[in-house]
């Protein structure tokens, strides 16, 4: 009974006992911060990856957007007739379908 008395009186056990919490708290952190460190330090190193994939693409688009202003400016009136296009004659009519249910919209439709 003595021997009980004089560690609750002194507290060996709750030290080792805080003593480990604190230790395991400690490298739970430092394993945290090491894996956050190494997550930052990969995106960083994908994202320079990235930004050369995209410098290297920038010509490459330049290039295709010319060519499609240079198509563009070449359809007429008259070459869309000579593709077989024909003007809209008559009465023009829009196809409608009725609505599928009432909801929060300003035409009532889903």
């Amino acid at each position: 009974m003595k021997a009980i008395s004089v560690k609750i009186i002194h507290g060996e056990g709750r030290e080792k006992y805080i003593f480990l919490v604190l230790s395991s708290f400690f490298v739970f952190f430092l394993a945290l911060y090491f894996y956050f460190l190494n997550t930052a330090i990969w995106q960083t190193a994908q994202r320079e990856k990235m930004e050369s994939k995209i410098s290297s693409l920038i010509p490459e688009v330049s290039l295709l957007d010319g060519q499609v202003f240079s198509l563009q400016s070449g359809i007429t009136l008259e070459h869309a007739y000579a593709l077989g296009f024909k003007d809209v004659s008559g009465d023009v009519k829009f196809i409608t379908r009725k609505s599928l249910g009432r909801a929060l919209s300003l035409n009532n439709e889903i």
